[in-house]
């Protein structure tokens, strides 16, 4: 388990958290909350948090996030991913930087002047899961053409055989004077040039 926490929610709370889009609605709950769901996150999400005051009237705070990056369930300063600074801004965005796949503790920290992963002396700690997922982007490779007859330095003749081989090519088009003649799915190639 995390560390534990001691928090005031007397004069200031988190009244809603959004990550990776996913929103939950907490209000004043006692200055605790723990969600069991799993939230899936990209590469380089966002934590955006809204405060609420009492009786609406803006203290300053300072809202950080904190994931146990080395999974040994604890947290420390260190593992601050993002700290805004102290402001009466209701709402705060937090951007996190990209994680390794797997599955995280996030603490978020709100407090009248600075944020630590343990104690509050006036705000709200709420700890959710993330699992991260890495976006894999495959590489980007060239398709080529080589073509066995006519041969180089030949001329395409009508009613010729046009055959060849095409490598990494989704389909391969075939033009004659400007326009669309055949359009080729296969990796090997025959066909005949019109009269």
């Amino acid at each position: 388990a995390l560390c534990a926490v001691k928090s005031n929610t007397k004069y200031e709370w988190i009244d809603e958290t959004v990550i990776n889009g996913k929103a939950f609605k907490t209000g004043n709950n006692g200055g605790y909350y723990s969600s069991n769901d799993t939230i899936n996150v990209n590469d380089n999400f966002v934590v955006s948090v809204t405060t609420a005051w009492k009786e609406g009237k803006a203290y300053n705070k300072t809202v950080g996030v904190f994931i146990d990056i080395n999974r040994d369930g604890t947290l420390s300063s260190d593992e601050a991913v993002s700290l805004s600074p102290p402001s009466k801004t209701p709402k705060v965005d937090l951007p996190v930087p990209k994680l390794a796949a797997g599955i995280y503790r996030l603490r978020i920290v709100m407090d009248y002047k600075s944020a630590t992963p343990c104690n509050t002396l006036y705000g709200e700690v709420e700890d959710y899961i993330v699992k991260a997922t890495t976006t894999v982007v495959p590489p980007c490779i060239e398709p080529s053409i080589s073509i066995d007859s006519p041969k180089s330095g030949e001329y395409f003749k009508t009613g010729q055989i046009l055959s060849g081989t095409t490598t990494n090519a989704i389909k391969t088009e075939i033009f004659i004077n400007n326009s669309l003649y055949q359009t080729l799915t296969t990796a090997n190639f025959s066909l005949s040039l019109p009269e």
